[in-house]
């Protein structure tokens, strides 16, 4: 999710030979889309304390570092334009909450200047929204991908 989706965002703009498709969870390619940026200063919602501490080899107590990081791609990092998304041909899912961190407008922006994106805007969530509706998460993103594992 969000620096998780910058992460596959450049990848597919840098490295395009890398990337069959992408999929873009709660994700922005400028800080402006954002309505809430990374802060070390306000605690992390347990919820995602919780996941990562299952799938991190360091920890629950290594999370505010991976914040802080996050933090500092927003402000330091040169930020994606229209023009970079442009360049991604691959299919891109780009999929958001109804009240997410990232503007609507900004979302709507990304899913339309990326050429082959479809948009999945999922009802009654926030930035949690794999915690929120894992099922129809898990359902629009599989979707999505079938035809990647269907043609191997």
């Amino acid at each position: 999710m969000s620096a998780g989706a910058m992460v596959a965002l450049w990848t597919a703009v840098r490295h395009p030979h890398l990337v069959e498709r992408v999929v873009l969870i709660s994700g922005c390619f400028h800080p402006d889309g954002m309505i809430l940026r990374p802060s070390t200063d306000a605690p992390p919602p347990p919820p995602l304390v919780s996941a990562y501490a299952e799938v991190s080899p360091d920890g629950a107590g290594h999370f505010p570092v991976v914040i802080a990081k996050a933090a500092r791609s927003v402000t330091e990092d040169r930020p994606l334009t229209p023009d970079d998304l442009a360049t991604v041909t691959c299919p891109v899912l780009v999929m958001t909450a109804d009240d997410d961190i990232v503007t609507l407008e900004h979302t709507l922006q990304m899913y339309r200047t990326l050429p082959a994106a479809q948009l999945a805007v999922v009802p009654q969530t926030s930035h949690l929204l794999l915690h929120e509706r894992p099922e129809l998460c898990v359902r629009l993103v599989g979707d999505f991908l079938t035809p990647i594992v269907a043609s191997r």
